[in-house]
């Protein structure tokens, strides 16, 4: 079962066509995307494995999907955000921010 369903973000913005399918789909990759950019995290569904290798990696909570779909509204709703590119809701990073990977060695 993937992290978030099409259906989810749906529900969440209150949705009820197909017309912005693809649109959302787009969305929700880059939303997790983001959380690995930005955490430093190896992603991976519940119940996954973890490879043994895989220092930084993480089963997807609900902060991290609260925080994805916080993201998704936001862009969503500002398509054509103006910044830098580097600002992300406070409160994904909020959401997001417990998980940081810091490598010390």
């Amino acid at each position: 079962m993937p992290i978030l369903t099409l259906e989810q973000v749906k529900q969440r913005l209150k949705i009820d066509t197909d017309d912005a399918d693809e649109d959302l789909k787009l969305l929700i990759d880059a939303s997790f995307s983001t959380f690995e950019n930005t955490t430093n995290r190896k992603l991976y569904e519940l119940g996954e494995a973890i490879p043994d290798d895989v220092f930084n990696g993480i089963h997807a909570s609900a902060s991290i999907i609260q925080g994805a779909l916080i993201l998704i509204a936001h862009w969503y709703a500002y398509p054509e955000s103006t910044g830098d590119g580097s600002e992300l809701p406070k409160g994904t990073l909020w959401q997001w921010n417990r998980h940081r990977f810091i490598n010390v060695g």
